[in-house]
């Protein structure tokens, strides 16, 4: 399919990308001013800090309780505390980021149904307010979501273009790095990196897969091989998998949210905590993991009902993490998300119903992000950064379509 851009259309692109820097500034720098930190962000900031001086990827002697993270993030973050920058830096460069990730969006429209389509999604990006307010936040998603999302848009370009008996493999190289990059910002990336080289073979695309996989594996398994050894046990990227996996898989659990939204679960939490005092974070990971399979085992009818329950958090934004939250809040993401939902669910059925190839690439983001929540749980910022995005796809091909796309 045709995607290049003409003049005119690279000027929307670029007017888009200034709109959308405009709004993400401004509500990082002059709304989103003297917030109190969650304690993800504390613990972010803490390791980007002590990075920074030169200290290691380590916390400070708090007494509080800390989970092992993955490294993307904090590095990301000592990069700019390096050079001085504060929380301020963090927002204005992630604001940055997030305008440039409505490029990677507009492309993956631009493949999934023309180049309109992929106006139509960089617009829709621009403006839509979950996109708009999540560089505010000292936290992975916004990273994340710009590569992974870069990643998608160059392994599926370069997957749809080239002959299978001539495969350009620096790019499913490149797209391979960014993808096992993304993993090391968040593990949830990792079930992904499995999709698609099963996807490529499947295609036989084996040189593909091969460029993909050892590119992806050159940016993840040296980190996983530091962490393993110096934790005397397996760590894929980071020990915080064991406490994420039994939050949302106990007696407990009601499918959507961290702690923060069940007080119940923090409660035991901490009985935990005190049953296993002197543990460190990746020990401890061990600790929650089991306790998590061990519910799954012997209560296989609850937790395939938590498992539907989850299913549901993960598309509708009507859990307790969404009410915790102001009343604007809510507003804004009702009015914002469920219309999307709607038009962007559509536009998928469209999309199945009337290309003969598939965007199976977005198919496999979408596959992996739901993956996820099924295992763990339902969460804003486990949704935002992957599954609104190809919701845009979805409602800007049906928007172009209803306008008279072409291409």
């Amino acid at each position: 399919m045709k995607t290049a851009f003409s003049p005119f259309e690279k000027k929307w692109l670029l007017a888009a990308v200034a709109i959308a820097l405009l709004l993400r500034l401004a509500f990082s720098l002059l709304y989103w001013v003297d917030k109190p930190f969650t304690h993800d962000e504390f613990e972010y900031r803490t390791l980007g800090h002590n990075l920074a001086a030169g200290r290691g990827m380590v916390y400070d002697d708090d007494g509080l309780e800390h989970f092992g993270r993955p490294p993307g993030y904090p590095v990301f973050l000592a990069a700019i505390f390096g050079v001085g920058g504060g929380d301020v830096a963090v927002r204005a460069v992630q604001s940055m980021v997030g305008a440039l990730t409505i490029l990677a969006i507009g492309a993956l429209g631009a493949q999934a149904a023309g180049r309109r389509a992929g106006l139509v999604a960089a617009s829709m990006a621009a403006l839509y307010p979950p996109l708009i307010w999540m560089p505010s936040r000292v936290l992975s998603e916004t990273l994340y979501a710009a590569i992974v999302l870069w990643g998608a848009a160059l392994l599926w370009r370069t997957a749809e273009d080239e002959e299978p008996e001539a495969p350009d493999w620096r790019t499913f190289g490149l797209a391979g790095l960014l993808i096992g990059v993304s993993a090391l910002v968040r593990p949830v990336a990792l079930p992904l990196i499995v999709l698609i080289s099963g996807w490529l073979v499947l295609r036989h695309r084996r040189t593909a897969a091969v460029s993909f996989i050892i590119a992806a594996a050159l940016a993840t398994v040296p980190w996983t091989v530091v962490k393993s050894v110096t934790t005397d046990g397996f760590v894929p990227i980071a020990s915080e998998g064991g406490i994420t996996l039994w939050t949302g898989n106990n007696d407990l659990a009601i499918g959507d949210g961290d702690m923060s939204a069940n007080p119940a679960i923090e409660a035991r939490n901490e009985e935990i905590r005190a049953e296993h005092v002197g543990k460190n974070p990746d020990e401890m990971d061990h600790v929650y993991r089991a306790l998590a399979i061990d519910y799954v085992l012997q209560n296989p009818l609850d937790w395939l009902v938590l498992e539907v329950r989850k299913f549901i958090y993960t598309w509708l934004p009507i859990g307790p993490s969404y009410l915790q939250h102001s009343g604007r809040f809510l507003w804004l993401t009702w009015v914002s998300y469920v219309p999307l939902l709607l038009v962007g669910v559509a536009g998928w059925w469209w999309l199945v119903r009337n290309r003969k190839r598939q965007p199976a690439v977005l198919w496999l983001l979408i596959l992996g992000t739901v993956a996820i929540n099924l295992v763990f749980f339902a969460q804003e910022r486990f949704r935002v950064p992957v599954l609104d995005p190809a919701l845009i796809v979805g409602a800007a091909a049906l928007v172009a379509t209803r306008l008279g796309n072409r291409d």
